[in-house]
């Protein structure tokens, strides 16, 4: 590293000059134990508990509705009784509350990692155990940051509650933890944020310094001497002739509401199992039915994809385990049953699958409950080198391109050492997207992208240049991807991409997709 200059993963696009402001955490106290009695425990944790989620409330309505969303799911996750039948076992056994809501934590914690879609909610935990800590010894902890700046945050990571409370005062981001679809990562860029992540020597940056973020070379650099970008520096006016359509992801009903207020083509990504993740017994048929139709009347039009109940990453869904069969036939049917009620043709595809039996067993069961359009997302190298047999029993692919980098990689993205195998600009994972296009194409297959990778929108250029036909990503990236897609036309793009690939590693492929890019 030269003196003075910061390497990491860039998230975003464009650069920012601002005043560093360091963030340190406080940390847990050491592991006490009780000299009150349980009851008189057990109650100081509920108070605590109780005032932390009023904070979180009264925040809630002083932020953007986003933030807000934010806010409020963590009010539910400080609230889960089960966390706090976990806090109050540790409690009989001697401890503090303390000492409680931090072991109950640790143990959550620990039965999420690893597990992909809950990987984030690590931090939440953290967050909010800490909250409660802070409320129980009267030293509250909250990210308090100048009104005025513009400033550059920096810390080890940064948990879901402190991004929500960024104003339009912090220009940039550089942690030394995260990777490039971490928590942070993903706000940053729904918030247009320029970051930097896995950083390894972040917290080496001084308190109160100047510094340029430059996300698209992923580097920052000291400087005393304020500078001024163009947050659009990177794109041409849009010529207005989009080059494929731009979908959502969402997982509820206010997801989808959200995605309506966009202009998003549809959704290319519903994530079914989020509804029912507290559920210890399989949601009915008509339940299922009566949700999707809400959903279904709440989203844009276009197309509508459900993804059927993860189970290969979504561990609490308990019911999945007793019987899967019964409960992927019953969730298939109540999906035909609202297209029926709603009068609009639906898509539906399933996770994880890795061989062709898997797939045409899925195949045969989606199109006999009654549902036409059948695909499969393609999240395992073995499925990613088996499209060319699909012909003629999948209509579309779509690929997951954070489980696929995974897996090619076998690599964990809470790692921040191996954070730039999971980043979606490396080139291998670039040339096999590539390779499930062109098999796909030639299958007659149409092919998606619903993965992170879609919600950068330089990259969504280079996806669309690769032969992608569709692009899905959450409701706030929507309309930044389709201003940089109806900035080029096809064969512009097609350009970008093939720069792309000829990059040996990570910025080399980002910045070759730059300096492609038409003036």
């Amino acid at each position: 590293m030269e003196l003075g200059i910061f390497e990491g993963i860039g998230v975003g696009n464009n650069s920012a000059w601002g005043k560093t402001v360091v963030i340190a955490r406080p940390k847990f106290p050491a592991s006490t134990k009780s000299a009150l009695d349980p009851a008189e425990e057990t109650k100081r944790l509920r108070e605590a508990i109780a005032v932390v989620s009023l904070q979180l409330e009264a925040t809630a309505y002083s932020v953007d509705d986003q933030s807000a969303e934010i806010l409020r799911a963590l009010q539910l996750m400080v609230q889960d009784s089960a966390l706090l039948a976990e806090a109050e076992r540790e409690i009989l056994s001697g401890w503090t509350s303390e000492t409680s809501i931090q072991k109950a934590m640790e143990i959550f914690t620990e039965s999420l990692s690893g597990i992909p879609t809950f990987e984030d909610r690590i931090s939440d935990l953290e967050d909010l155990a800490l909250r409660v800590v802070g409320v129980l010894s009267n030293t509250p902890w909250t990210l308090e940051l100048p009104a005025v700046g513009p400033i550059v945050v920096v810390a080890e990571d940064l948990s879901p509650s402190e991004t929500a409370l960024f104003t339009d005062a912090v220009v940039a981001v550089i942690t030394s933890g995260g990777g490039p679809t971490s928590h942070t990562a993903i706000i940053c860029r729904q918030k247009n944020i320029p970051a930097l992540v896995a950083v390894k020597d972040a917290l080496q940056i001084g308190n109160g310094v100047g510094i340029i973020v430059d996300a698209a070379y992923g580097m920052a650099t000291l400087s005393d001497v304020s500078v001024e970008f163009d947050a659009k520096q990177t794109i041409r006016i849009p010529k207005g002739s989009l080059l494929v359509p731009v979908r959502g992801n969402i997982g509820n009903v206010q997801d989808a509401k959200a995605l309506a207020k966009t202009q998003a083509s549809g959704v290319g990504l519903m994530r079914t199992e989020f509804m029912f993740l507290s559920r210890n017994t399989a949601p009915t048929i008509s339940e299922q039915t009566e949700l999707y139709v809400e959903i279904l009347e709440a989203a844009p039009l276009g197309e509508f994809i459900f993804r059927t109940f993860d189970s290969a990453s979504d561990k609490p869904l308990v019911f999945l385990e007793i019987n899967p069969s019964e409960v992927l036939e019953n969730q298939l049917q109540a999906i035909s049953n609202s297209q029926k009620t709603v009068g609009r043709n639906v898509s539906v595809m399933a996770p994880m699958l890795s061989s062709l039996s898997e797939v045409r067993d899925f195949e045969k069961q989606a199109r006999a409950s009654g549902i036409t359009n059948v695909g499969v997302m393609v999240e395992t190298v073995a499925l990613a080198g088996a499209i060319s047999e699909l012909e003629g029993v999948v209509d579309f692919v779509s690929i997951g391109t954070n489980d696929l980098s995974r897996d090619l990689f076998q690599a964990d993205r809470a790692n921040p050492n191996l954070a730039s195998l999971t980043d979606p600009w490396q080139p291998d994972l670039l040339q096999m997207i590539q390779r499930i296009v062109s098999q796909a194409t030639l299958a007659g297959i149409a092919a998606g992208v619903c993965g992170e990778a879609a919600a950068d929108p330089l990259l969504a250029i280079v996806l669309a240049g690769l032969g992608v036909q569709s692009l899905s990503m959450a409701a706030p990236a929507v309309g930044q991807a389709i201003e940089y897609l109806s900035s080029v036309t096809m064969d512009e793009a097609k350009a970008v991409a093939s720069s792309a690939l000829q990059g040996k590693n990570v910025l080399e492929a980002k910045q070759l997709a730059l300096a492609a890019l038409p003036n």
